[in-house]
C-alpha cells in the first residue's frame, strides 16, 4: 500500500470518529442547573454576601446580590450595612418569592388595587434607609414611608385599623336663668349657670377599612353621665321660682333651707365617613346620627314646718339628630411622626322633645306635667388636631385636642320662661340652644 493510500484512510477514520462523538453528544439530555431555594426566613451572613457564582454550605449555587432585574425595578433591597443580616434574600423570603423571580412592572397593593402613586421609578439601594418599624424613609420616591410588602418598593399600608381614644371633655356652662331666690330680700341664690362642668372622660371607638385611595371609617362616641351640680344652702329661707311661685304655707319650694341644682347630660354619636387618602389634602363625606339629652333638676328641702319635706322639679330635653356631613383631612408624615388636622361640619334634622315635671308635698304629688316638642334644623361642626407616633408599622400612639360645636338644639335651662316667676315654663319648645365641647385626647391605633 502506498503512502498516499494510508494517508487517505487515516483522514477518513478520523472524520468518522469525530462524527460519531458529535452524534453521541447531541443525543444526551442536558441537566438544568438548580437554583438555590429559600432556606429560611433568616439567611446567614455566608449566604447573604456570597459572591455571584459561589456555592453555599449546601453545595447549591447562590443568587447574586443584585441582578439586572433588580437594578431596573428596585425589586430587592440592600442591607443597611455589610455586617448586618438582611437584604435581598431576606426580603424575598418575607414576601414568599424566590430571588430568581422576576417582579411585575406594576405591583398590586395588599388589597389587590394598583399602587396609588403612579410611580415605579427605580430606587437606588444607596438612598434607602430602614428604621426599626420595618418601613423605609428618605428614598428617591420622596419622604413617604415604605415597607417590605412586595418585590417592588412601594407605599405600604395595613388594610384594617381600629382605635380607642379617651376624650377629657369640658362643655360650656348653661344659659343664665334664675332658679332660686331668698324669701325676704329677693336675692338670687342659684342660677342655671352655677353648675360647673369639669373634665368628663368620653370613650371614642373607631374602625376603618383602607382601599387603594379611599378609606371607609366608622366612629362612635358614647357617654351617659356628664354631670354638674351646685348647692344653695345659706340657711336663708329660699323660694324656687322657675315654674311659678307655689303656696308659702304648704309647698316644699317655699321657705326651703336647702336647694340643690343638678344638670346631667348624655351624648351619643355614630358616624360613617368615606375619606380620600391619596394627597396631603383629603376630602371626606359621610352621615351621622347624634343623640343629646339633658336633665336639669332642683331638689328643695323644707326643714321647718309643718309641713317638712323634700321634692324635686325637673326639666328634660331629648334631641335626635340625623344628617350628612362633609370635611377634609390634612395628613403629613415625617419619619415616625404623623401630624393631622380633621375638620367636619354637617346639617342635621333634629327631632326635639321637652318634658317638665314638678312634684310637691314630700315628692308625692305631681303638680306640673307638661310635654312639648318640635322639629328643626341643627348644625354640628368639629375640628381635631392630632400628633401621632408610630414605633411599629401596626401601632400608632397619638395625642390630640378636639373641638365640637352643636347649635339649634333644645337644652333644659332654655325652656324656662322668666316672666311671672316662670309660670309659663314648659309650654313652648325652645330649640335655639348651643353647646360647645372641647378637650384633650389620648389614644392608640392598631392596624392589621
Amino acid at each position: 500500500m502506498s503512502t498516499s493510500d494510508r494517508t487517505i484512510r487515516t483522514l477518513i477514520a478520523a472524520t468518522l470518529f469525530g462524527l460519531s462523538a458529535t452524534t453521541s453528544a447531541w443525543s444526551q439530555t442536558p441537566v438544568a442547573p438548580r437554583p438555590a431555594p429559600i432556606m429560611s426566613d433568616e439567611f446567614s451572613a455566608e449566604s447573604m454576601f456570597a459572591p455571584p457564582g459561589s456555592q453555599t454550605a449546601s453545595g447549591l449555587p447562590e443568587a447574586p446580590l443584585y441582578s439586572s432585574v433588580d437594578a431596573q425595578t428596585a425589586g430587592y433591597l440592600a442591607p443597611r450595612n455589610l455586617n448586618q443580616a438582611g437584604g435581598v434574600q431576606q426580603t424575598s423570603a418575607q414576601v414568599g418569592m424566590s430571588p430568581y423571580s422576576v417582579p411585575t412592572d406594576r405591583p398590586l397593593s395588599e388589597t389587590g388595587e394598583q399602587y396609588p402613586y403612579n410611580s415605579t421609578a427605580p430606587v437606588s439601594p444607596q438612598t434607602i434607609q430602614r428604621e426599626e418599624a420595618g418601613r423605609l424613609i428618605n428614598s428617591s420616591l420622596g419622604d413617604d414611608w415604605f415597607d417590605y410588602c412586595a418585590p417592588n418598593v412601594r407605599a405600604c399600608y395595613r388594610n384594617v385599623y381600629g382605635s380607642v381614644d379617651a376624650w377629657w371633655m369640658h362643655r360650656n356652662d348653661a344659659t343664665w336663668k334664675n332658679l332660686v331666690r331668698a324669701e325676704g330680700n329677693g336675692q338670687i341664690l342659684a342660677r342655671s349657670r352655677d353648675p360647673d362642668f369639669n373634665l368628663e372622660t368620653i370613650p371614642i371607638l373607631t374602625l376603618g377599612r383602607t382601599f387603594c385611595d379611599w378609606t371607609l371609617e366608622g366612629k362612635a362616641y358614647y357617654k351617659d353621665d356628664i354631670d354638674a351640680h351646685t348647692d344653695a344652702s345659706d340657711f336663708i329661707p329660699a323660694a324656687t321660682i322657675f315654674f311659678g311661685l307655689q303656696d308659702a304655707a304648704t309647698s316644699d319650694y317655699r321657705f326651703a333651707q336647702s336647694e340643690r341644682i343638678e344638670i346631667r347630660d348624655g351624648f351619643h354619636s355614630y358616624e360613617f365617613n368615606a375619606i380620600n387618602t391619596v394627597d396631603f389634602f383629603n376630602w371626606m363625606i359621610g352621615v351621622r346620627y347624634v343623640e343629646f339629652r339633658e336633665m336639669m333638676s332642683v331638689t328643695s328641702q323644707r326643714l321647718v314646718g309643718p309641713p317638712v319635706g323634700s321634692s324635686v322639679a325637673q326639666i328634660g330635653t331629648y334631641n335626635r339628630m340625623i344628617g350628612g356631613q362633609i370635611g377634609f383631612r390634612l395628613n403629613y408624615e415625617v419619619e415616625l411622626m404623623t401630624y393631622q388636622l380633621n375638620v367636619k361640619t354637617g346639617l342635621y334634622h333634629n327631632d326635639a322633645h321637652i318634658g317638665t315635671t314638678v312634684r310637691d308635698f314630700n315628692n308625692t304629688t305631681v303638680i306640673i306635667d307638661r310635654q312639648t316638642g318640635g322639629q328643626n334644623e341643627a348644625w354640628l361642626s368639629e375640628a381635631q388636631a392630632v400628633v401621632g407616633y408610630s414605633p411599629y408599622m401596626w401601632l400608632t400612639l397619638r395625642a390630640s385636642y378636639q373641638f365640637m360645636y352643636i347649635n339649634e338644639i333644645a337644652l333644659a335651662p332654655d325652656q324656662i320662661i322668666p316672666a311671672n316667676d316662670g309660670i309659663g315654663t314648659g309650654t313652648v319648645a325652645n330649640a335655639k340652644g348651643d353647646m360647645f365641647m372641647h378637650g384633650p385626647q389620648l389614644g392608640m391605633e392598631l392596624k392589621w
